[in-house]
């Protein structure tokens, strides 16, 4: 049977038209911006450090799109248009809890106590697969309020140019170990809530790809008719002091996906490649638990290496080519396909047959 789930409609756009062109202008706005020499003159006074169009930037979008995420065009939001905070929850076999953010604003908190609690009601949850692919939002004090909720320590060294963002340890003991999926559309302030939920849990691990670098303030700058763009500001400052990255955050294990077949997952997490393509098992191999104990007790974030995919670790033969996914322990139930998500319910999966998450040492630092 396929797990109960619930779900709310959380993207104004398809997310083809995202994949497409990122919620970029069209050609036909394109074509009444100013000359390119002209938009780098004027970014340039703004921001001296940018550089100078490449010979291949012929105009200003081509330029624009190379200066992320120093400057970005603000995705089109169409009137009327509503994004619930908490897009999906889910609860797998194995007692690992699912919960998928589309934008993080101030109702976030609330939402995912109340699903959390929801979870918790039918039995221990044996961890968290937090889902901020796709996810984005400008509150940062709603970032730092949601991560509350998985501290197992207080946080107080995040800020926002002065905008100081509190971390607290929660009401009730927190779900641990975490499993936090990202890449290149996580933004703003998602990529905040990625980096505080790691820095404050005890036991957490990003999964996926580098997050967009947008975790800074922007402010409006008008380039002529029809062309505004948002300049980048005062980026958020991470526990040790170190500036958000301009390339984003690193992932802890990396599982790249292609953008159609991510879309596809997202939709369905058990669908099924139509070209007749059996998926790999994210990584190439399913964790054994040497592996688990490497990942999360050695360098674990700081400093650790993405497994390349198709990579084994020493003396875990058991899985061959082409082995598929699970989603944990649902012998002969659905299998789930997407890659980053079916190694973040392995991972739960191995260290709750562990019986407790290992113990992860403290840092003051973010820095990956």
């Amino acid at each position: 049977m396929i797990p109960s789930m619930r779900r709310l409609p959380f993207l104004s756009l398809s997310l083809g038209v995202l994949l497409a062109n990122g919620g970029a202008p069209g050609r036909a706005e394109e074509a009444h911006w100013p000359p390119v020499a002209e938009v780098a003159s004027r970014l340039r006074q703004e921001l001296p450090s940018l550089p100078e169009p490449r010979p291949a930037e012929t105009n200003a979008a081509e330029y624009l799109r190379s200066l992320a995420p120093r400057v970005v065009w603000p995705t089109p939001e169409p009137a009327g248009s509503a994004v619930a905070p908490l897009a999906r929850t889910n609860l797998y076999p194995g007692k690992a809890a699912y919960l998928r953010v589309a934008e993080v604003g101030p109702d976030l908190p609330r939402q995912l106590r109340a699903a959390l609690a929801g979870m918790r009601g039918s039995g221990e949850l044996a961890g968290v697969v937090l889902d901020l692919r796709f996810a984005s939002g400008s509150d940062y004090a709603a970032a730092a309020a949601t991560a509350s909720l998985f501290a197992d320590r207080p946080l107080s060294s995040l800020r926002l140019g002065d905008q100081p963002l509190e971390v607290a340890r929660p009401d009730t003991a927190p779900v641990s170990p975490v499993m936090v999926l990202v890449h290149r559309r996580t933004r703003g302030a998602a990529e905040a809530l990625a980096s505080a939920v790691r820095s404050a849990s005890g036991a957490c691990l990003l999964l996926g790809t580098n997050t967009a670098g947008e975790a800074r303030r922007y402010r409006a700058l008008d380039l002529g008719p029809g062309l505004t763009v948002q300049i980048a500001d005062a980026p958020l400052v991470l526990p040790g002091g170190a500036a958000f990255p301009l390339e984003g955050l690193a992932p802890d294990i990396a599982v790249a996906v292609s953008p159609e077949d991510e879309a596809r997952y997202f939709t369905n997490e058990f669908h099924r490649l139509s070209d007749g393509r059996t998926p790999r098992h994210p990584g190439g191999f399913r964790l054994n638990e040497a592996e688990l104990v490497r990942q999360m007790r050695g360098p674990r974030i700081r400093g650790s290496r993405p497994i390349p995919s198709g990579a084994s670790p020493e003396g875990d033969p058991s899985d061959a080519e082409g082995s598929t996914p699970r989603t944990g322990d649902s012998p002969g139930g659905p299998v789930v396909q997407d890659p980053v998500l079916a190694r973040a319910l392995d991972l739960i999966s191995g260290l709750a047959s562990r019986g407790a998450a290992p113990a992860v040492p403290e840092s003051s630092g973010d820095s990956r």
